[in-house]
């Protein structure tokens, strides 16, 4: 029987889950599914639009998509450096 390291695994999650792009895909697809709730919400009578959850999911996913891009562009500063100075 085959054991699992459970810390390898453990460690290539987080890993996966801190992944600047992966972050920046979720932030995505948060952004873009507030974002359709948002203008299907327009197809509705004005007098009942409210604030909703979705409101929430697209600042949310506005704030991650906001945060993986600068941690990309610092990272591409970086490497851009290393490469110049090679």
């Amino acid at each position: 029987m085959t054991m699992i390291d459970t810390r390898a695994a453990g460690s290539a999650l987080v890993r996966f889950v801190k992944h600047p792009y992966t972050r920046l895909f979720v932030g995505l697809a948060l952004a873009a599914s507030g974002t359709a709730e948002i203008i299907a919400e327009f197809g509705r009578d004005p007098e009942v639009w409210e604030m909703g959850a979705h409101h929430g999911v697209a600042v949310f996913g506005l704030y991650k998509t906001l945060g993986a891009t600068g941690d990309i562009l610092d990272g591409l500063e970086v490497a851009a450096a290393r490469l110049h100075h090679e």
